[in-house]
């Protein structure tokens, strides 16, 4: 697995985030498949959400994270965003262009429109980002 930081001023910072990418990742996706991402995790100002994942093809993943929020928001925010890389490595999760508009698929099952919340994907990300994050506390530091 290949993890790069961009946009972090703080170079410790970089590197807790480096290493807990690499730690979530490892913890929720076989070797076989973990071992063959790039993930880059950027900071951004943009203050609309604390965090978002972004496929760019096969294996490679954009994490981007607030730089307005905390260290332990920006752990659990991270531990959030991995998920979404799991689901879109194993394939759970899939996102399709249909016309103008993008359907995500679900573990097969097409969504348009749905609300944040009830997104099944959301709902999976939020139950292992805590677990995740404390995991990371108790094995890391």
């Amino acid at each position: 697995m290949i993890v790069k930081t961009r946009k972090f001023k703080n170079r410790y910072l970089a590197k807790v985030i480096r290493e807990a990418t690499s730690f979530y990742l490892k913890s929720i996706l076989p070797e076989s498949k973990s071992k063959k991402l790039k993930i880059t995790v950027k900071q951004t100002d943009d203050t609309f959400a604390d965090g978002s994942c972004w496929f760019k093809n096969k294996n490679e993943y954009d994490i981007e994270i607030g730089s307005h929020i905390v260290l332990e928001q920006k752990l659990v925010t991270l531990a959030h965003e991995s998920v979404h890389v799991k689901q879109y490595t194993t394939k759970q999760l899939k996102t399709i262009y249909v016309g103008n508009h993008h359907v995500d698929v679900w573990e097969g099952k097409r969504y348009r429109n749905l609300c944040y919340d009830d997104q099944p994907w959301e709902i999976e990300a939020h139950l292992m980002e805590q677990v995740l994050y404390l995991h990371y506390l108790t094995d890391c530091k």
